[in-house]
């Protein structure tokens, strides 16, 4: 009604039995979460350890060119990468957590003598930094359909198919911290360029120098919300965020989302 996604409501505003046993959520679930693996009566049933395997390589080259007795020039290129994995207790490792750091450097410098007291430098570089923090592959594959959530949160999600996936779902007093609400496919990215030149001259018993600088700095940061959607499920009375639903029908049937 008015644009806003509604579905026919539960009788009872309560989701029957057969539709959460048979769910694509429930299997879902049932699929991903381990059995356990240790007797705890009371506490946690499942035990494992944590791995966060780094690694990092680093690749450096600079080249130098005198191409005549007053005029040489360099050109240095540096490649850099940081990873670092977190595994997951889910099944096949579906929650990892993916970390990755990407940095590129490069340069090129001129140098001329004009005489025995006059020299010229003039130099270019420039810095990209990339920061993909953080990133959950196996979510990342998925979306609400894969919970057989109504297919508007779906639409909603692929409105921006870069940061769609697994959406958070909290069962109160059983579980939470499956899926994730802000993702990081698309890394946070830094980049700088500077230019500078400086003239020097000897003069006598003195040295003068003079030179000047640019320099430009860039930072585009992703802002990607919460487009798959947080969903908390509980026994306590729900309404949309518009208020339509503040007044609890006497009848049976209840509102357009369903609590249980």
């Amino acid at each position: 009604a008015s644009g806003t996604p509604r579905r026919t409501p539960f009788c009872g505003n309560k989701v029957p039995a057969s539709l959460l046993t048979n769910s694509a959520m429930t299997k879902f679930y049932n699929n991903a979460l381990p059995a356990p693996n240790i007797v705890n009566p009371g506490g946690s049933n499942y035990a494992y350890s944590v791995i966060t395997p780094q690694t990092l390589r680093d690749y450096t080259t600079r080249e130098d060119w005198k191409f005549s007795e007053k005029d040489d020039i360099f050109v240095r290129y540096t490649w850099q990468r940081y990873t670092k994995t977190t595994n997951s207790l889910l099944v096949d490792n579906l929650g990892r957590e993916a970390e990755g750091r990407h940095i590129q450097l490069a340069s090129i410098g001129w140098n001329h003598i004009f005489n025995d007291r006059t020299n010229l430098n003039l130099s270019f570089g420039g810095t990209q930094y990339k920061n993909a923090c953080c990133n959950y592959p196996g979510y990342d594959a998925l979306s609400p359909a894969t919970l057989g959530l109504p297919g508007y949160t779906s639409s909603y999600a692929q409105g921006v198919p870069a940061y769609s996936e697994l959406p958070v779902l909290t069962f109160t007093s059983s579980y939470t911290g499956m899926g994730f609400y802000n993702s990081g496919q698309i890394p946070n990215t830094t980049r700088d360029f500077a230019l500078s030149g400086v003239l020097t001259r000897v003069q006598g018993h003195h040295t003068f120098r003079a030179g000047a600088e640019w320099r430009m700095q860039n930072y585009a940061q992703q802002i990607s919300g919460n487009v798959s959607g947080t969903y908390t499920f509980d026994s306590t009375y729900t309404q949309e965020n518009n208020n339509s639903d503040g007044t609890f029908p006497s009848q049976n049937f209840g509102l357009s989302y369903a609590a249980f």
